[in-house]
């Protein structure tokens, strides 16, 4: 063994030890935080620091690297003392799986489920702690079916991920004998352009999911798919060409759902959802708190009641905690002129 190696080995194990007396440290100062707080939870507890400690970090690619540390650590701590539940839309090697492993990292009980509604009975029930669906994405917009599951549902909004898209084509075989692609019909929208250009003769094959596809061409010989670099790690097919797709900024946002309330945090975001009576100038009157109060609003969706034709639910995120004043007060003001109101989760900013 050479010098470089010797260091490299002295240094490899005081990194596994300051791994060990850091998870000490965190039990310690949860034992405390329960002292000072009785009710306080394991779960919340870590997700909070979770927050907090990123924030002492500036650089960025410091702090991507320690986000990513700190989430595996305190997998491992979520599993060792709370045996952490996670239900995600699956099935696995799907965008929501990558999100929900981004998130909670290797060592939780990562559960795939068939639909975004059975992730949010699978949390209403108890059977999960937390839960991943995907609410919008840069390019295709808000995913309805889960705007809607919140109206009727239990669950707060607890945190959200804000994940990348990144489409990545796979196959056993090189580039040049690629005859057919499979893959879901929105990600042949997606990749259009490179596909025209690489692939301008192969049959485009739709599926119900990527990893759906991938599974499809393991052991075939002209296929590719296109999917996620997950799909590649977990049904071990090799990646033959990487980051095909069109829009570089293509980005889905993830919420993670759960029976809790989350703590608040430096940088927070609210969502709510109200039903306004159908009569003119009530959705400008709707939002007059907001801008009185200066609460700044991220964004502002639409959905049908299905209770009366023309009549709509309003979903809206802002900025700031539900305990904060202004936030406070611009929601008691809008109470008063709805017909429903539905305080959604205060969360962390991702």
């Amino acid at each position: 063994m050479n010098t470089l190696e010797k260091k490299l080995k002295v240094i490899d194990k005081k990194l596994a030890g300051l791994i060990r007396q850091h998870s000490k440290a965190v039990e310690e100062a949860y034992v405390r935080e329960k002292k000072r707080k009785k009710n306080t939870d394991f779960q919340d507890f870590i997700m909070w620091y979770k927050h907090k400690r990123l924030s002492r970090f500036s650089h960025e690619e410091e702090k991507r690297l320690m986000a990513m540390l700190y989430t595996e650590v305190d997998s491992y701590l979520l599993r060792k003392y709370a045996r952490t539940r996670v239900s995600f839309l699956g099935p696995l090697a799907t965008f929501t799986h990558q999100a929900a492993k981004d998130y909670f990292g290797s060592f939780v009980e990562l559960k795939s489920e068939k639909s975004i509604a059975d992730v949010f009975q699978e949390v209403e029930n108890g059977k999960s702690d937390f839960g991943v669906a995907p609410v919008e994405n840069s390019v295709e917009g808000a995913v309805s079916h889960t705007l809607d599951l919140f109206i009727s549902s239990g669950v707060n909004i607890y945190s959200e991920v804000l994940l990348p898209i990144r489409l990545d084509l796979m196959s056993n075989s090189p580039l040049g004998k690629i005859r057919t692609v499979i893959s879901r019909g929105i990600v042949f929208g997606q990749c259009r352009t490179w596909l025209k250009s690489n692939l301008p003769n192969a049959e485009l094959v739709e599926t119900s999911s990527t990893a759906e596809a991938v599974k499809m061409i393991k052991n075939k010989k002209t296929c590719a798919a296109i999917g996620s670099s997950l799909c590649s790690e977990i049904y071990h097919v090799g990646v033959i060409a990487e980051s095909i797709q069109d829009d570089t900024d293509n980005t889905t946002r993830f919420l993670i759902i759960s029976r809790k309330k989350n703590r608040k945090a430096k940088r927070n975001k609210t969502s709510i959802v109200y039903l306004v009576k159908d009569r003119p100038g009530a959705l400008f009157e709707s939002l007059k708190p907001f801008k009185v109060y200066g609460v700044n609003l991220v964004k502002i969706e639409s959905r049908p009641s299905r209770m009366r034709a023309w009549e709509y639910y309003f979903f809206v995120d802002m900025e700031g905690f539900v305990t904060d004043k202004k936030v406070k007060t611009a929601l008691e003001i809008l109470k008063k002129k709805c017909v429903f109101l539905k305080i959604l989760g205060s969360y962390p900013v991702s």
